[in-house]
């Protein structure tokens, strides 16, 4: 679904590779089910925002989100040393 409307490509198969067992499992889809699937995607995504509200919490990972500069713990989040950053610069 999303190669086919971001980048144009006709997908017949999805497959996944297991590494860990060393299995490769493949699935496809109709036009039809993968519709109910972004419906369904949309409706958890809709009931979780008017359900909860989502309040950031720090973790060691935090100087590498893409959300830094909006986040209202960056400046905590950039003066604590025990936190590492994923991105090189």
């Amino acid at each position: 679904w999303a190669c086919e409307g971001t980048l144009g490509l006709k997908i017949s198969k999805l497959s996944l590779f297991m590494l860990d067992h060393d299995k490769k499992v493949s699935t496809t889809r109709t036009s039809g089910s993968i519709q109910e699937v972004v419906d369904h995607v949309d409706h958890v995504a809709e009931k979780m925002i008017s359900d909860k509200d989502f309040f950031p919490r720090k973790n060691k990972y935090c100087k590498s989100c893409d959300h830094l500069d909006d986040c209202p713990l960056k400046p905590e989040i950039l003066k604590d040393d025990s936190l590492i950053s994923m991105k090189k610069f």
